[in-house]
């Protein structure tokens, strides 16, 4: 996250997982200061695979217990106009890893209430 008056911080990670873990944890800490600050915390994410890593990053131990999840919503900021659950859908990946949680990776889902979870209107 970027602070007025400072420089941006360049990280170079070894490997896409690493590189997920890092973008989790600074998505934990606005989400932590929004929280704390508003008693909510708003998430806007991209469609698509792209940011399944990053909700596979969220779900493990590590940061689990510390995302907000009681006063949580996700927001979809894109979307193809198809209903929800066809392939091209870009809800696909919120709805296979973060509601679904991640069995193969012994990730549980979210505890996030599916009613704040918010889809592009697509119908």
């Amino acid at each position: 996250m970027k602070v007025p008056g400072t420089e941006p911080t360049i990280l170079v990670l070894p490997d896409a997982a690493a590189a997920a873990g890092a973008v989790g944890g600074v998505l934990v800490d606005a989400l932590e200061a929004g929280a704390a600050r508003r008693g909510r915390a708003d998430f806007a994410s991209t469609g698509g695979s792209t940011p399944a890593a990053v909700y596979r990053a969220l779900l493990a131990e590590q940061l689990r217990s510390r995302v907000p999840w009681d006063v949580l919503h996700v927001w979809l900021g894109d979307d193809r106009f198809v209903p929800r659950g066809d392939p091209d859908c870009n809800m696909g990946a919120i709805d296979r890893v973060l509601l679904a949680g991640d069995p193969r990776r012994g990730l549980a889902p979210a505890p996030l209430e599916p009613a704040r979870v918010h889809p592009w209107p697509t119908d």
